[in-house]
């Protein structure tokens, strides 16, 4: 599983013969180019070394042992999260994280409720989808919320199974989609409307909040958070709504990117 800027690889041993071995030797080729920029083929060892756990000496007392043979449960368990555990955008959807990835996925064992009055109401099973392609852990529920609405996630225990052979524990989470008047709308029109690429709204530390596709000279956001924003377009030309560098090799010069010039102060509806 690779990080969304590819600098971090998380790789799952399923052989026992490699989970319980002390050492591992991973080989790793790729290309680079020479001093002369000739490219070519390079291959080199890592020597992965397992940390050794040391157990504390002496009489362990009542609670000691009953703490460890909880975490010893909850190691032949497959861990679960879902989330959110608080308020849910209405543009996003709840999701399942697992421990490790999953092998095994038996949809029958996942419910949703929604809650009317003081009852809840089971609503018919939804779909999941994975998160990304690089998240194997990650699944989102498919789902139409509804504003102020309270829903109930729940998950049957050993519906679930990782590559490691281990099956999850019931797992179960309520949460509450946020109102209509939580949010701001913003419209911004492009000229010419014939412009090609995305419009990210940015946070006061330049993080991306939302981004949409530019449709017709238009990019709308009908359900931001009243905060300070700035936006910025990206001339998407590969069009795979991300920000693609230069490549000198290539010939290749950068997508062209512009700012709006001013801050964005969004109020609620």
């Amino acid at each position: 599983e690779y990080s969304a800027t590819l600098d971090t690889l998380s790789y799952w041993l399923a052989d026992p013969r490699f989970v319980q071995a002390d050492t591992l030797k991973v080989r790793l080729a790729y290309s680079m180019t020479d001093a002369g920029r000739t490219m070519h083929q390079r291959a080199d060892t890592l020597t992965l070394t397992k940390p050794r756990v040391r157990r504390p000496k002496g009489k362990r007392s009542r609670e000691q042992l009953a703490a460890d043979s909880l975490a010893a449960v909850k190691e032949r368990q497959l861990g679960v999260q879902i989330r959110p555990t608080g308020a849910l955008d209405i543009y996003a959807l709840p999701s399942l994280e697992f421990s490790e990835p999953v092998l095994t996925l038996d949809s029958a064992g996942l419910h949703l409720e929604m809650k009317s009055d003081s009852l809840w109401v089971e609503l018919p099973r939804p779909q999941l989808m994975p998160d990304t392609a690089s998240a194997l852990r990650k699944w989102q529920v498919v789902m139409t919320p509804e504003f102020g609405a309270t829903y109930r996630l729940s998950l049957d225990s050993l519906a679930v199974t990782g590559i490691a052979g281990r099956m999850n524990p019931p797992a179960r989470q309520e949460f509450t989609v946020k109102e209509r008047d939580s949010y701001s709308a913003l419209m911004l029109r492009l000229v010419p409307d014939t412009v090609q690429g995305f419009v990210e709204i940015l946070n006061s530390g330049d993080n991306p909040v939302q981004r949409v596709r530019v449709e017709n000279g238009v990019a709308s956001f009908p359900w931001l958070a009243p905060a300070d924003y700035y936006a910025r377009f990206i001339a998407d030309a590969d069009s795979n709504m991300r920000f693609t560098p230069g490549n000198y090799e290539l010939g290749r010069q950068p997508e062209d990117v512009f700012y709006y010039p001013g801050m964005l102060s969004m109020k609620r509806y």
